[in-house]
C-alpha cells in the first residue's frame, strides 16, 4: 500500500483546518458569552436608571414651590435691609 505525498499534505491541510475551526468556534461562543452578559447588564443599568429617573422626578420641586420659596426669602430680606437702613438713619 503506497501513501502518496498529496494525499500526506491535504490530511495535515485538512487536520490544521479542523483545528482552527474547532479554535474559531470557541472564540465566537466567548464572544456570544460576553455580548450576553454585556447585554445583561445594560438591562439591569437600564432599569435602574429609570428608577432613579422616577425618584428624581418624585422628589423635585415644581416651579410654583420654587417660586413660593424665593419669594419669602425675598421678603425676608426686604424686612432686614429696611431694618438695616432704618438703623443707620437713626429712624
Amino acid at each position: 500500500m503506497e501513501l502518496n505525498f498529496g494525499s500526506i499534505i491535504a490530511g495535515i491541510f485538512s487536520a490544521i483546518g479542523a483545528v482552527f475551526v474547532y479554535l474559531l468556534n470557541r472564540k465566537d461562543q466567548a464572544q456570544e458569552n460576553q455580548i450576553s452578559d454585556l447585554f445583561k447588564k445594560h438591562d439591569e443599568d437600564s432599569s435602574r436608571l429609570h428608577e432613579l429617573e422616577l425618584q428624581v422626578a418624585k422628589n423635585h420641586y415644581q416651579k410654583i414651590e420654587v417660586d413660593a420659596i424665593l419669594d419669602r426669602f425675598k421678603s425676608y430680606l426686604d424686612e432686614r435691609f429696611d431694618r438695616l437702613e432704618q438703623s443707620i438713619l437713626g429712624k
